[in-house]
């Protein structure tokens, strides 16, 4: 069975418990129905458990989110880490600049993305209030920095030289150290930046070239626009939720308490805890929904997070249970003066569970595909294409990657207009998925690169190069198809066929990148197979 048709199972079937699990709540309410004084006591408990698995569902939707929020900046590391995995210097700085421009532009949520040399060179392109900021140190004595300003679309305003009374060496810098000592993406502890109130936090991964790390990439991600996604929790309008990390350092907190926290970073030059705003430390909670508890006249969740975003954040949930379930509260009371009435009540609970149910299925759909195109994120592929090798080594069935990049795509941008460069995605998206088997995984890595993974049953390396071609040729058709204006635009492709079951998914998306990017210094718009030096 297909990894596609596996997820419609798992999904179905999660439907398929959900109905039962609200058939099984109905039955049981029906039963309370025909009893007397213990009915009042049964739902009484019934209510205190309802009140849990929804504040549970809630934190689960919370730390969704916010999760969502920080994998902008875990997406923009891997994508510069995949780029810069050639181990090249700071010998372009106009081709740093836009690839560091391509991932920024497009997440609002970060203010910088940088990158860190071994040799202490350092570049780093950072969000303005009226477009961006460029620094670039090169190692040197002097150790001068070279400031270059560009406009909301990225064109160069003016160029400045500036000295630095203290230099600059990334390699001193948190982010790089913890990039190195680590593997894959560390998180920095929250901080300020630099000459601003904005509290922020830093992703960071390694770049390794034979075996020794030749860069570290970061981003920052701004922390004060998480209080927009704490305002729109569905937890009443006397909840609250926050999040804080290991220290209670608050991470990001509701709207309200902006002005405060902000106030404590201009004053006192720190970031808020979770003291300075009247919170109590919470005991040391685990990912069951037992964490929940009673305090005073609110109901208590403290969650830690999963291991992305950084491990150490924690979520801290309170409500009342008449703000967080208004139907539940009422229930409660209605059956306490006469169980005649449950069956108002338990309308109540399906109406509530079906207003519950689509938004978290929805949430969930949106969590696993790219909004734009509607083909697998970068965190389905992952998932589904390592999945997808593991089931092919099992079986011994050969498996093949090809990654495939939009040549010249910037320039629909630019002469179109974002727009057409949208609608020129989605194209290339239904291009893909009109060109492969239901069975293949389809997946939009971010920006204009497309990753799909197909099983081979039959066919020889020379014909699956050969599909792999047409299918680059049908995207690269359709590319300019949607931009006729835009001369140039076309598709190349990087390609590696596995008949051995001797690769990780990591090692199958390492080789054909290497292909890729080897190809194109010969010629674009041409599909290159990984060969032995990659």
């Amino acid at each position: 069975m297909t990894e596609g048709r596996d997820a419609k199972n798992r999904t179905q079937g999660a439907r398929r418990g959900f109905v039962i699990a609200v058939v099984m709540v109905v039955a049981m309410l029906a039963i309370q129905l025909a009893t007397s004084v213990s009915a009042a006591v049964l739902s009484s408990r019934d209510a205190d458990a309802a009140t849990r698995q929804l504040f549970g569902v809630v934190g689960d939707v919370t730390i969704e989110r916010v999760g969502r929020y920080a994998q902008a900046a875990d997406d923009a590391v891997g994508e510069s880490v995949l780029e810069l995995g050639r181990g090249d210097t700071l010998s372009n700085v106009d081709t740093v600049a836009a690839s560091l421009y391509d991932r920024i532009h497009l997440s609002p949520q970060l203010g910088a993305i940088k990158v860190g040399w071994a040799n202490g060179d350092f570049v780093e392109l950072r969000r303005s209030a009226d477009g961006y900021t460029l620094r670039v140190i090169r190692d040197a004595p002097s150790r001068v920095v070279e400031a270059r300003r560009y406009n909301a679309t990225f064109d160069l305003l003016d160029t400045a030289v500036e000295s630095e009374d203290a230099p600059y060496d990334p390699r001193d810098r948190p982010w790089y150290r913890s990039a190195v000592a680590g593997g894959g993406t560390t998180w920095t502890e929250p901080y300020l930046l630099f000459g601003t109130s904005a509290p922020a936090v830093s992703a960071s991964q390694a770049v390794s070239f034979g075996g020794k790390t030749v860069a570290v990439v970061a981003a920052d991600l701004l922390l004060d626009q998480l209080a927009v996604v704490l305002d729109g929790l569905p937890v009443g309008s006397d909840g609250e939720a926050f999040v804080f990390d290991a220290k209670g350092t608050v991470v990001a907190a509701p709207g309200t308490y902006s002005a405060r926290i902000a106030q404590i970073a201009d004053e006192e030059g720190r970031l808020a805890t979770r003291a300075d705003l009247g919170i109590s430390a919470a005991g040391t909670p685990s990912t069951d929904v037992t964490d929940y508890r009673e305090q005073a006249s609110y109901a208590v969740l403290d969650r830690p997070f999963p291991s992305e975003p950084p491990t150490g954040w924690v979520l801290h949930l309170r409500a009342t249970r008449s703000g967080l379930a208004p139907s539940l509260s009422a229930w409660e009371k209605t059956v306490a003066w006469t169980t005649a009435l449950s069956a108002l009540v338990i309308l109540a609970a399906i109406i509530l569970i079906a207003r519950v149910w689509r938004p978290l299925t929805g949430m969930r759909s949106r969590a696993s595909t790219d909004a734009l195109t509607g083909l697998a994120n970068r965190h389905e592929f992952r998932s589904l294409g390592s999945r997808m090798v593991a089931s092919a080594a099992a079986d011994g069935a050969a498996i093949s990657l090809m990654i495939i990049d939009l040549d010249l795509f910037k320039q629909i941008n630019d002469h179109s207009g974002h727009a057409a460069g949208d609608d020129a995605l989605s194209a290339v998206a239904a291009a893909l998925l009109e060109g492969t088997r239901k069975r293949d995984l389809v997946s939009r890595m971010g920006g204009d690169e497309f990753v799909v993974i197909q099983r081979i049953e039959e066919e020889t390396d020379e014909e699956a190069r050969a599909s792999v071609e047409r299918l680059r040729a049908t995207v690269a058709q359709r590319l300019a198809a949607a931009a006729p204006g835009v001369p140039g635009v076309g598709a190349t492709a990087g390609f590696v066929i596995d008949r051995e079951a001797s690769h990780t998914l990591d090692d199958l998306m390492r080789l054909a990148d290497h292909a890729l990017i080897r190809g194109k210094r010969t010629a674009k718009g041409a599909t290159y197979v990984a060969g032995a030096k990659d």
